[in-house]
Order: structure tokens, then sequence, then C-alpha cells
């Protein structure tokens, strides 16, 4: 048995002598905290055991079975870290089916191995959401992203990824990471429009093999504001094409007024994205670039150059690790 008529807010760290659902009652539990492995149950199970629970931190789980499904009317904070089911190995990525049924819920941090299928998705008011998900370990990935079966397998997953997207669609602020980028590099067809997207935000420093997906990610964001990315990390062998050289034909190209670059290494790669950048996005009020770890600051040398000579419309202003880059009448009516 585990009950409490006056709990308020749990914290977890590895245990598990966790009861289980059964016999477990905390009708006045607010927030849950767990760290680790907690309990032998699915969440389907134990959440009723916390009718007015409005925030959930979950840490490496590992789903039981084939999925779960996560359901709560009251849940208006919900983190989860997770680490694929019980039935995956690191060889074949088995059925694993994954849901969410909470309809008061406004700020989702979701990362997990992609489910092969999401039932329902019942997010209606979320404002914000964080997702990171992947097929498997990035070597393996690589190691078999030509091999058919492998591959079909993923376009399947990726498919039934557009259901979750779908679901977060309402959302005003999104982050994805860049693994979650590369996956709808395969399946960037289904993707849904965000109306409501004010800012978007790719994170992870690892070189995004995606950035194919882009152009269309932004496309489906008519009402775009601030575009953050975390980490370029342009490959200077691969072409322009290659890594979304086609963002003129975005519709957003006069709607986005910010955009953030952090870990700015000074490549030739990233100097030809910012130019493309500057080229494509006639509304742009403020670009800014800092500096990544241990990077001098004369690495933004080339941007100012790159400015003074190609584009007149922009002027740049280097700080000790940033960049900060905008257009000539922004800056002159400053001044005045």
């Amino acid at each position: 048995m585990f009950v409490s008529r006056t709990l308020v807010k749990l914290i977890f760290s590895n245990v598990d002598w966790w009861p289980g659902a059964e016999g477990t009652f905390l009708p006045k539990l607010k927030t849950l905290v767990v760290n680790g492995f907690f309990c032998s149950d699915k969440l389907e199970m134990i959440l009723p055991a916390f009718p007015v629970l409005e925030e959930l931190y979950i840490k490496d789980i590992v789903w039981r079975g084939s999925g779960d499904s996560v359901s709560s009317a009251s849940l208006k904070k919900l983190t989860i870290h997770a680490l694929g089911c019980e039935s995956m190995t690191v060889h074949i990525t088995n059925s694993m089916s994954i849901s969410f049924d909470t309809p008061s819920l406004l700020y989702l941090e979701y990362s997990d191995k992609v489910a092969s299928d999401y039932p329902k998705v019942n997010l209606p008011i979320l404002v914000e959401a964080v997702i990171d998900l992947d097929i498997r370990d990035y070597t393996m990935l690589d190691r078999e992203r030509n091999a058919d079966g492998f591959r079909n397998y993923v376009v399947l997953s990726c498919g039934n990824l557009c259901k979750l997207m779908t679901g977060i669609r309402n959302v005003k602020t999104l982050t994805f990471s860049c693994e979650t980028l590369e996956l709808f590099s395969l399946c960037f067809e289904s993707m849904p429009v965000f109306n409501n997207l004010k800012r978007l935000r790719i994170s992870g420093s690892r070189p995004p093999v995606g950035w194919q997906a882009m152009p269309v990610l932004l496309q489906n964001c008519p009402h775009l504001e601030t575009l953050h990315i975390e980490c370029l990390r342009i490959c200077d062998c691969i072409s322009l094409e290659e890594n979304g050289g086609w963002l003129t034909s975005c519709p957003v190209e006069k709607i986005v007024e910010e955009i953030q670059i952090e870990m700015f290494r000074g490549t030739k790669g990233e100097i030809g994205m910012i130019k493309h950048m500057l080229e494509s996005f006639s509304g742009l009020k403020r670009m800014t670039l800092y500096a990544g770890r241990d990077y001098p600051t004369d690495i933004f040398d080339l941007v100012v150059k790159m400015v003074n000579l190609c584009n007149e419309s922009y002027r740049a202003v280097v700080n000790t690790s940033w960049c900060v880059i905008r257009p000539i009448s922004e800056v002159d009516s400053s001044l005045k």
C-alpha cells in the first residue's frame, strides 16, 4: 500500500520498491519526479492513482512490453526521457506504440527511440514542445542506412511519426533535435502545418544529415518569427543545394525576423549558409552568431568581410564572443 492524502510533491531516484498501481493513491499529488526505474507497471495503469497531477518528470524509463499510453486529464507539464521499449534490441527495432492523451498539457519534452505508431495524440492546448527522436545508435544507423529492410522500417515509422507531429501542430515554440530533423528528411512530405509556431529551434551539435528537410519544415511554419540553430555544422564538402540551398522558395522568406546561431566556428560551409540566409530572408531584422567554445573571436572577420562584399543591405557588428548582423537601415535608425 502507498496512500497519502496530504502529499503534494514526490521525488524518486533509482528506487525499485514502489508497490505498483494496485494499492497506490495520492489524491493531492501535484508534482512527481522519477529518476530511473521505479515501477513494473505501465504508466497507463499508474497515472490514475494521481488524479490532480500537474507536473510529471521521468528520466531513463524503458517502456514496458511494446509501448505505453500517457493519459491524464490534469497534467500541464510533461518531461519524458525514454530509452525505447523492452522488446527492442541493438540490431532490431521492434514495434513500439506510444500514445499521449493529455488534454490540459501546456509543455511537452519528449526524447525516445521513434515509435512505429502513435495511435492517439491528444494535445489540443499545447504551447511548447521539445522533441528528440532517433532510430538507434548512430553508427548502426549510418551503417544500415542503405539496407532496404531497415530503410523500409524507417520510412514506415517516420510515416506514423506525422501522427505525433499533427498532435503538436498548435504549439507556439518548438524544438527539434538534429536527429529528429534527420528523420524528417526521409518523410518530409507528410509534415503537418504549424500555423501558430513563432519560434523554431534546432538543437544538438551532431552534424545533421537531414538539412534537406529544412526548407519544407520552414514552408510549413507560415507565421514563424525566430529561427534558432544551436549548431550549423555544415560540411565544407557538401554543396549548398544538398544543405537546403533552396530556401528562397520558402514563403517564410519575408516573415522570419530573427535568426540565432550558436557554436559558430567560421567554416566555409557555415559562411556560405549564412550568406544564403541573408539573401533568402528578406524580412530579417537581426542575425546573431555566437562563437563556439575555444574558438578565437577573429573567426568573425570572415563574416564581416562577406557581409561587406556580398550584401550591401546589412552591417555586421562584432563583440568579444558574438556577432550581430542587422539591416543598415536598422543600424542607422538606432544611432539617431
